[in-house]
């Protein structure tokens, strides 16, 4: 499957299991053994059947599709499993695999509605026709951005990583390069993070990386909109707090 094949193969799949509550839908688009990342999920399919009986509304954002990985960032509103009143803002990335969905990973952040708006405004879907070498430049950008800024704290590198009109798109609205900065400083000058995977398609790159701090213990997914130059846009961010050991429901949470 292309790219849109793919993006269009997991929208259907969520469609089904959300909005038709097709149970016969999970072994068809579902692998037997579905591997699950999710730390309150069970793996294979039967966690798969009771979402079928879930009747909050899911609104993807943006997507980014590279090899055999879809994601999206959007959110799910409430009533959800995780509050009853407010809607969670989401990171689901999929593994496909011979037609299928055979692994999922995902971060969940509980937000005030009024809040999501400015974090989901702006910023691509992912799926422009962009050439292959800008996408593998762009990804080493974002990669970039990660050791140099965040883990090693040399914030003086966003000069040239940041276009003049970056913006983050946080739950206080947007703030730009100071702010970025500020936040780094907060935390002591840098953000320790092990980079699990990077994927990217279009003008969008995800990173999915494990945070450690005195304050963060996260799995994080860090989404860049990249402009024609290969500098950074867009930002946007999801986290979920590493769950408790004895708290998961399957042997490989998180990553």
């Amino acid at each position: 499957m292309n790219a849109k094949a793919m993006k269009g193969f997991v929208q259907k799949a969520m469609n089904e299991l959300l909005y038709e509550h097709s149970n016969e839908s999970v072994a068809r688009n579902f692998t037997q053994d579905f591997i699950q990342h999710n730390p309150f999920s069970a793996d294979g399919q039967e966690h798969l059947m009771t979402m079928t009986q879930f009747t909050f509304v899911w609104e993807p954002a943006r997507w980014v599709v590279d090899g055999d990985i879809v994601a999206y960032q959007g959110m799910y509103t409430a009533t959800n499993p995780l509050d009853p009143e407010n809607p969670l803002l989401c990171v689901d990335m999929w593994r496909i695999e011979d037609g299928k969905i055979a692994e999922h990973w995902d971060a969940l952040t509980i937000l005030p509605f009024g809040k999501l708006a400015a974090k989901l405004a702006g910023g691509g879907d992912g799926l422009k026709d962009v050439p292959e070498a800008t996408v593998a430049a762009n990804k080493a950008m974002a990669e970039r951005f990660m050791r140099e800024v965040l883990q090693n704290g040399n914030t003086a590198e966003l000069d040239n990583l940041l276009s003049d009109s970056f913006a983050h798109h946080s739950e206080n609205g947007e703030v730009g390069k100071d702010g970025v900065i500020s936040w780094i400083n907060s935390l002591g000058g840098s953000v320790p993070s092990d980079v699990k995977r990077v994927i990217g398609s279009g003008d969008l790159v995800m990173v999915h990386s494990h945070i450690t701090h005195p304050d963060y213990n996260v799995a994080n997914f860090d989404i860049f909109c990249f402009g024609d130059d290969s500098k950074i846009t867009d930002h946007w961010s999801t986290s979920q707090a590493i769950a408790k050991p004895g708290e998961t429901q399957n042997p490989h949470p998180h990553f």
